[in-house]
């Protein structure tokens, strides 16, 4: 018989099966699982995401107006800004 005796048992040397269920909510996390994550953390990697957006098409944006000669190119943080904030609150805000 070729087999090896795993002496710290079916659960790994820590004795928590913490990797496995990771690799299998992996595995199962879909599309969206795999570009925001799975958990907890899912949530705060897509309000990151909505922050990154709404920050870099406020800054393309601010410099397109501003090349085409508007009077008021900083009109649109007027909009973006709640969003960037509202995202990092729930980012940084208390649990």
């Amino acid at each position: 018989m070729n087999t090896i005796a795993n002496p710290t048992g079916p659960q790994g040397p820590t004795g928590s099966t913490g990797s496995v269920n990771l690799d299998l909510e992996r595995l199962t996390a879909g599309l969206l699982g795999k570009l925001f994550g799975v958990g907890s953390s899912a949530a705060s990697n897509i309000a990151g995401l909505v922050a990154l957006i709404a920050l870099l098409g406020g800054i393309v944006i601010n410099l397109l107006l501003l090349n085409a000669g508007k009077e008021a190119p900083y009109e649109v943080w007027k909009y973006l800004a709640p969003i960037i904030t509202g995202a990092l609150g729930f980012i940084f805000g208390k649990k």
